[in-house]
């Protein structure tokens, strides 16, 4: 019996989760040194270039997805959305 808490949880212990990479703590501190002269717009705008599909569905404010975002492209150079639509369960 599961009880509580969202559809998300029983999907993932139904079908699984994205396997996405471990977070790069450097490429973390390489992000905040570019969002400090360029805005979370800039890194936005740089999302767009790379996973156009993510970059319509975060919002351009939204600075930890468009940092987990780019910080999944930089480490397997494909785009996030494009993993997430390969995995179990996750596009349903």
């Amino acid at each position: 019996m599961l009880v509580g808490g969202t559809m998300m949880y029983f999907k993932g212990l139904r079908d699984g989760i994205a396997e996405l990479p471990p977070r790069s703590n450097e490429f973390r501190e390489q992000l905040q040194k570019r969002v400090d002269l360029v805005g979370t717009s800039g890194l936005h705008e740089e999302l767009e270039q790379v996973d156009s599909e993510a970059a319509r569905r975060i919002h351009p404010n939204n600075y930890s997805r468009i940092e987990r975002a780019l910080e999944v492209f930089h480490l397997t150079r494909q785009p996030m959305s494009q993993i997430l639509r390969n995995s179990p369960g996750v596009a349903d």
